[in-house]
């Protein structure tokens, strides 16, 4: 069924109106209107006279007309300038609010997306560092290998995941290092095994990001490690045994290193600012250019007259007494032992020598 015709508004009918009478009276007054205005000079017979005033009345006429009608055309495209401006506007307003929502929408889709990839990402780093960890507990030593670079793969990717995997490498090493259970010789076989060994170069080269801890090494056997660079900083190596270790400019500043043992470790280059020395076993190490290294640190410790120092401590005297004075403790307990060995053979019941 076809829709009935709009009907034409009441507004509309009368501007239609006016405009017949409008042309109707100015078309009229063109035709009369000389005689209308001024019956009593002009008659009806077309004299030269009576030809010119009202060619020139009708030519006033038209004239007026015509500014009427420009400025009736100037009132309408007036108008219409206004009324296309408005719908500018409107229309402005229209695409702006579609680009707004377009842009939310579009701002809306994206977080979403980013919370998808993230999700998905992390469920990828779950299998990882599931995988990771079961390949830690293996009895094998190429998985345990593969199991600390995952680790250190996983560390690197996702910053969120950092302290975590440094928190089980360093369990992962005291719990296959720990110190005292191998008493071993400086000549033995190398220590730490190849995956501790992994594993501590992973801890020792780890992005530099805030950690919430310290590394906890705690009395682990570290003999003959390979920590050559590596940031230690802050780490808790108390009661470790690091003899023999390499650690050549290692950063050791404010590291716990009491009551470790040093005897012939290398730490040339590296940086003690701050470190904790006491009672730590420095026979046979080497100090040398060693950054920060304070007299008190030394006197903390127990240094011997194999230890390399820098040679402004060496000279020191209150560094010089402690070393006299451990040299001296040590000669007498040497003299002890001495002479507890030989007291039985001294003795009154002792055999008499043979013949």
């Amino acid at each position: 069924m076809a829709d009935p015709a709009p009907a034409t508004s009441p507004r509309t009918w009368w501007f239609a109106a006016a405009t017949f009478l409008l042309i109707a009276g100015f078309l009229w007054l063109l035709w009369k209107g000389p005689w209308f205005l001024d019956s009593a000079h002009l008659n009806e017979q077309t004299t030269p006279g009576v030809a010119s005033v009202v060619t020139g009345f009708r030519t006033a006429i038209v004239a007026v007309g015509a500014g009427v009608a420009a400025g009736t055309g100037l009132v309408l495209s007036h108008r219409t300038l206004q009324h296309t401006r408005e719908n500018d506007r409107v229309q402005s307003e229209l695409t702006r609010g579609t680009l707004e929502i377009t842009g939310r929408t579009l701002e809306h889709a994206q977080v979403r997306d980013r919370e998808q990839a993230e999700l998905t990402r992390e469920g990828q780093v779950t299998d990882r560092f599931t995988k990771a960890i079961s390949q830690l507990a293996s009895e094998r030593d190429v998985e345990m290998l593969g199991g600390v670079y995952a680790l250190e793969r996983i560390m690197r990717d996702s910053e969120k995941d950092h302290p975590t995997v440094v928190e089980v490498l360093a369990a992962f090493v005291r719990y296959h290092a720990p110190a005292g259970t191998d008493p071993g010789t400086s000549t033995g076989r190398p220590r730490p095994v190849e995956a501790v060994q992994a594993a501590l170069t992973v801890l020792a080269r780890r992005p530099k990001r805030h950690e919430p801890f310290y590394i906890d090494l705690r009395g682990t056997d570290l003999r003959h490690a390979d920590l050559n660079t590596g940031n230690l900083a802050y780490a808790q190596l108390s009661e470790s045994d690091l003899r023999n270790a390499n650690l050549i400019r290692a950063n050791l500043q404010n590291a716990n290193l009491a009551r470790a043992d040093l005897r012939d470790a290398v730490l040339r280059d590296s940086s003690m600012e701050g470190a904790i020395t006491f009672q730590a076993s420095l026979s046979g190490a080497y100090l040398a250019g060693v950054e920060d290294l304070t007299a008190e640190q030394v006197v903390a410790a127990f240094p011997s007259d194999t230890t390399e120092l820098p040679d402004d401590l060496a000279a020191n005297q209150e560094v010089q007494e402690r070393i006299a004075d451990l040299e001296m403790e040590k000669h007498n307990r040497r003299a002890r032992e001495a002479a507890a060995e030989q007291a039985p053979s001294d003795g009154p019941h002792a055999d008499p020598p043979s013949a």
